[in-house]
């Protein structure tokens, strides 16, 4: 694994079938994971500021080999924190120009201060 390229193998992409297009990108011979704003395509950023993975039971063995809260797992929400705020940050972005076209609840923008607030 590289520090923006995470490999996606044979049988990961077999795995993905259908969403393998999608999430995944070649580059020379070797296929990889798609990057998004400094983080894996198939994360999805929730408005609490947590990174929910949406091709979970189809996820690359890389994936599947890192336990969660483990020191590997740690290390890199350590390693790629400053990625992950951006990603947030343009969220943040991408939501309140949705809120301009389409209103919705006062409560919305609420959370997402309390997500920046709880940011370490």
């Amino acid at each position: 694994m590289s520090d923006t390229h995470i490999r996606v193998l044979d049988s990961d992409y077999e795995r993905l079938g259908g969403l393998a297009e999608r999430f995944t990108q070649k580059i020379g011979e070797y296929r990889f994971l798609a990057m998004v704003e400094g983080h894996c395509a198939a994360l999805s950023i929730e408005i609490d500021g947590r990174f929910v993975c949406t091709i979970y039971e189809q996820r690359p063995a890389v994936c599947r080999e890192l336990e969660p809260a483990s020191a590997a797992c740690l290390s890199e929400i350590d390693q790629n924190r400053d990625s992950s705020l951006i990603a947030l940050e343009s969220l943040m972005k991408k939501s309140r120009a949705r809120a301009e076209i389409s209103p919705v609840s006062s409560s919305a923008p609420s959370a997402v201060s309390e997500a920046v607030d709880a940011e370490p």
